[in-house]
């Protein structure tokens, strides 16, 4: 191949490591930055916050390499009324798993399963979150839900693997 592409600089180390004669060339996926800048001037933030409620996000797909589970087993065992949890995203692959998560999210009320979300309604999905909470259990190559929350201003909260971990290292979070 004349030319590699690879869409974070975690995979290029990746690969570099294994072929490291070839040049690998760093192109992120692409965001619609200013489309999802414009639709998040447009979508309603979080309500108003008089009790001091926190409200963490998840988007993605249900499978478990993402690693949704963990994050709800983790709210599980904090008891706090303050906290709850919005879900966006659909279900994949293993039957199982699927009714685990749908089982969990039907246990603690303070949980919110919201669908999968068209593009043109990220924006609001995020600007309804106080954290963005990425809880996976592989190394992630990239992550479109971290770059689309940074551009709208939502911190994050990832585990320590993969692209993620690396973009945040990179910008001192």
């Amino acid at each position: 191949a004349a030319e590699r592409v690879v869409p974070s600089k975690y995979v290029a180390g990746f690969f570099r490591a294994a072929f490291p004669d070839l040049h690998w060339r760093v192109i992120p996926h692409g965001i619609d930055f200013l489309g999802l800048v414009a639709r998040g001037q447009d979508a309603d933030g979080p309500q108003e916050n008089t009790g001091g409620l926190v409200t963490l996000g998840y988007l993605g797909s249900i499978v478990p390499q993402k690693g949704l589970h963990i994050l709800l087993q983790a709210l599980s065992r904090v008891p706090s009324n303050r906290l709850r949890l919005r879900i966006a995203g659909g279900f994949y692959g293993d039957p199982v798993y699927q009714n685990d998560i749908r089982k969990m999210i039907a246990s603690d009320p303070r949980v919110e399963w919201i669908g999968q979300v068209e593009p043109t309604d990220l924006a609001g999905v995020f600007k309804r979150m106080d954290l963005l909470c990425l809880p996976s259990i592989v190394p992630e190559s990239f992550s479109l839900a971290l770059h689309e929350a940074a551009v709208l201003g939502v911190p994050a909260l990832v585990s320590d693997l993969g692209a993620p971990r690396e973009k945040l290292e990179e910008h001192g979070g």
